[in-house]
């Protein structure tokens, strides 16, 4: 991103050479720490079995022995270092093949006009790339989560992450924090997360359940759930609902929304997982397998 907005700022000297030189060191800067970041990934990965976030701070910030770990981690992956100097080099030379020719300037005004119409348009598209790409369906910058949209196993999407993109996307998101308050004993006594039904219990043929999920809607919308309720010229826009509401349903009236925004629902819907100040979906656990399976949405 920096490198993109100094390489288009409406100024003169964008083409000298002093300045061209400003530039590379900006570009190399910053994707040499991106690269290396994924590069270390390369070599974490099998252990996290996620891509890297923010969340590893704290377990290097827990490590007394850091200078050890980092020369272990150098000698026994020392291959990964080789082909990352590799890559760079080549990096760094096929970029230097690429020559900016200053030019003269015939018109001051429409050189300035015209760096700022370029300039503009890059910056939104840019922003636009960030929303996904489409700025009337998109209202906020993608997530990780967004790259499971087009996978079939959530696991997958780390092969459309970067580690970069996650790190920087997880900076003071990772608000869960691992209690050790009971032990697994304790938890599975109270709260006995593993349903186990006799045989006997289960029901043959097995019942078609639909689970209805709608977006936006109140209360006040829905004519099953006004019924109670002596609501003077009171109009329902629910008739299929209200069918199936009155054919052998049973009402709960009493409903409480888990979180602000609809995403944050999900988890609570489909897992049982309510949001308490972060949701599960939007937090860097949301693809990991659990218990209940893989979540995603």
């Amino acid at each position: 991103m920096p490198f993109i907005l100094l390489s288009i700022l409406p100024i003169i000297k964008i083409t000298s050479e002093g300045y061209q030189r400003f530039l590379i060191w900006i570009y190399f800067t910053f994707n040499t720490l991106g690269m290396l970041i994924n590069f270390i990934d390369f070599a974490y990965y099998r252990f996290n079995l996620n891509r890297m976030m923010m969340n590893v701070m704290e377990t290097i910030q827990s490590e007394s022995n850091k200078s050890v770990l980092l020369f272990h981690f150098l000698a026994t992956y020392f291959h990964l270092l080789i082909l990352f100097v590799v890559i760079l080099v080549a990096w760094i030379w096929a970029y230097k093949k690429i020559k900016v020719i200053p030019f003269g300037i015939l018109s001051y005004t429409k050189y300035t006009l015209s760096s700022l119409i370029f300039f503009f348009g890059t910056v939104t598209l840019t922003i636009m790339g960030a929303r996904g790409g489409d700025f009337k369906k998109s209202t906020r910058p993608i997530s990780l989560i967004d790259a499971m949209d087009n996978v079939d196993n959530p696991q997958h999407a780390d092969l459309v992450l970067n580690s970069t993109f996650t790190l920087i996307r997880t900076i003071n998101k990772n608000k869960f924090k691992k209690s050790n308050r009971y032990s697994e004993q304790e938890v599975n006594q109270i709260l006995s997360p593993i349903k186990q039904y006799p045989q006997a219990e289960k029901l043959e043929p097995k019942p078609n359940v639909i689970i209805f999920i709608l977006e936006s809607m109140g209360r006040e919308y829905w004519g099953a759930l006004n019924e109670g309720y002596d609501i003077p010229d009171f109009v329902s826009y629910t008739p299929f609902l209200d069918s199936v509401s009155k054919s052998e349903s049973m009402i709960f009236p009493n409903a409480f929304a888990t979180s602000r925004k609809s995403i944050h629902g999900m988890p609570s819907i489909l897992a049982g997982i309510p949001s308490f100040e972060v949701s599960y979906a939007s937090s860097p656990y949301a693809k990991q397998e659990s218990r209940i399976g893989r979540f995603c949405c």
